[in-house]
């Protein structure tokens, strides 16, 4: 009896050995599975997207690198009611159909917005104007720089729509001021993380 007893226990003991000898690679694996699943999901929600809403994201890219390539022409921004009504609707269609960074991009370029021209409505060349004013654009070039992942995949450098948009940008402080803006605009997403 007591060598029946031992034969169990041993059988007993090498199974449960067995089990946790394996249960690293077990654990490892339905990890593995719950992400390859997530993966999966966020992949199909992308491409349900991009396919129902292919030709507006493709619009919405359109405008808002319009809103940027024509920051300064008078022609664009005539009447101030207008870009009003251009911006609310680009912040729509953005809400509509841009990725969750893209979105919570806007939210806090528009809360920038918000506060800082609340604060100042005086347009004018204080340090403290200038460095607004950069960090609005460079919210403005992330958020074209986001949809343009989001429309195509490709991921290009917000400071490479600085860039394309500013002529002068090595000449003065410019080129210092918009890496100023944009490792301000990071701090304030890191913060929000």
């Amino acid at each position: 009896m007591n060598l029946l007893v031992r034969i169990v226990e041993s059988i007993l003991l090498l199974s449960v050995g067995y089990f946790l000898r394996d249960l690293p690679n077990l654990v490892r694996e339905v990890i593995i599975n719950k992400n390859k699943v997530s993966g999966q999901r966020t992949l199909q929600v992308e491409s349900y997207f991009r396919q129902i809403s292919g030709d507006d994201l493709n619009q919405l890219l359109k405008d808002w690198s319009a809103k940027i390539i024509y920051l300064n022409d008078k022609k664009q921004n005539d009447q101030e009611h207008d870009e009003l009504e251009k911006y609310k609707d680009l912040m729509h269609r953005s809400l509509m159909y841009g990725s969750d960074k893209t979105v919570s991009l806007l939210a806090y370029f528009s809360q920038f917005q918000y506060r800082t021209y609340a604060e100042d409505s005086n347009v004018g060349k204080t340090d403290e104007q200038l460095k607004n004013a950069a960090i609005g654009i460079m919210y403005m070039s992330r958020i074209v720089a986001s949809l343009k992942y989001d429309f195509t995949g490709y991921q290009i450098d917000p400071l490479d729509i600085m860039k394309l948009i500013i002529n002068d940008l090595d000449s003065g402080d410019h080129w210092e001021r918009m890496l100023a803006a944009n490792k301000e605009i990071d701090n304030i997403l890191a913060k929000q993380k």
